[in-house]
């Protein structure tokens, strides 16, 4: 009602009253999807309420994705972000519910993002006609069961079975028991095709109780799958400075994507890590640890295992001249590093360009290796 009550602290306040004409507790959005092999950028969102504006981002895989639509191959990933009217707010417990035109929606609560300010509310949408799966089947090796499957959110595989000969009895695939949240996806959108492995395969509605078809179920019988390549081990020594029992993180982020692919926090200023089962891809190599900068390296991997040293600075310089690793000694580490910065092969943090330049004369070059060399033998000072 526009009331509110408070202690009167000891210093004076200022109270802004933001008033909103209307909080949205339940917002429907309709997806009409482009023609096959015209652009996503087609598509159409309509929206309830009307006042609110949609921006959408389209995703094959991890990649955002601009071309064209193709209903009987796709495995869409849609980012949606909806916009609330200047005078009007979102409900923390906004009821989301989306139609795929013609298709019926169901309402979901859950896997959305609201803004501080409750203007905004973003979700990630699947839209899957045919889906994308990966089989690990390594050349050699013991067929993987169902478990080991990877798949597009909500989808399942229920029974997967192998033939004494290395291909595929039975592989039954399981839609969401919901048409959207983390997932869009019924298997009557499509023509029952489906990726795996790389690739296409068309599939059998599964048997319906007592009769019919049950569209929520694919099936597959006797079919023979491509091997995938099996993934390799990511390695290297991390030095850093510092406390040696803070934690040193490192993930391996696919190319286009946000959120890590791999992780693993090891410990110590000379920490070995070790990241197995990479599969092959272009990542940025990201080490963090507290109080340090963060480094960050292009690693492509294909079928060999890779080793990749990360050397972490620490984030303030200790104004030692000289001292180019933030150790806050001059030793031969710092002649090292200065002699790969000169040679091009690395790079030094900006806080760290002024220790460097040892001579003075404000530009780092040999002159500066060769006095720094004198200065760690003890022959020569600063």
């Amino acid at each position: 009602n526009g009331t509110y009550s408070f202690t009167m602290p000891k210093q004076d306040v200022t109270i802004k009253a933001i008033l909103y004409a209307q909080e949205y507790k339940s917002v429907e959005v309709i997806l009409t999807t482009p023609n096959d092999n015209t652009s996503v950028d087609t598509a159409t969102y309509k929206v309830t309420p009307s006042q609110i504006t949609v921006d959408s981002q389209w995703y094959k895989g991890s990649q955002p994705y601009q071309g064209v639509f193709e209903s009987e191959k796709a495995c869409y990933r849609i980012h949606i972000t909806c916009h609330a009217a200047e005078d009007a707010i979102f409900s923390d417990n906004v009821e989301i519910k989306v139609n795929k035109s013609p298709d019926k929606g169901r309402p979901v609560t859950r896997g959305f993002t609201l803004s501080a300010d409750k203007k905004t509310l973003e979700f990630d949408a699947w839209l899957v006609y045919a889906p994308e799966i990966t089989i690990p089947l390594h050349e050699g090796e013991t067929p993987p069961t169902a478990d080991d499957c990877i798949l597009p959110p909500g989808l399942t595989v229920e029974t997967l079975t192998w033939n004494a000969n290395g291909t595929i009895k039975e592989l039954k695939i399981k839609d969401p028991h919901y048409t959207f949240g983390d997932t869009i996806c019924s298997f009557s959108f499509g023509e029952r095709w489906a990726t795996i492995n790389g690739r296409r395969y068309q599939g059998a509605f599964g048997q319906a109780i007592p009769s019919g078809n049950d569209t929520s179920r694919l099936v597959f019988k006797n079919i023979s799958i491509p091997t995938v390549p099996k993934g390799v081990e990511v390695n290297g020594t991390i030095t850093s400075y510092g406390s040696d029992s803070e934690s040193v993180t490192v993930q391996l982020i696919e190319s286009g994507a946000s959120e890590p692919a791999y992780e693993t926090v090891v410990k110590g200023n000379s920490a070995s890590y070790s990241i197995e089962n990479v599969l092959p891809g272009t990542y940025t190599l990201k080490a963090m640890k507290a109080g340090h900068i963060t480094a960050e390296y292009t690693v492509t991997v294909s079928d060999k295992n890779i080793t990749r040293n990360v050397e972490l600075y620490l984030a303030t310089s200790s104004g030692v001249l000289g001292d180019v690793n933030g150790d806050g000694l001059v030793t031969l580490k710092d002649v090292l590093i200065l002699r790969k910065v000169v040679a091009g092969v690395a790079t030094l943090p900006d806080v760290y360009a002024d220790n460097a330049d040892v001579n003075r004369d404000g530009i780092v070059t040999l002159k500066d290796i060769l006095l720094l060399r004198k200065v760690v033998a003890g022959v020569a000072t600063l």
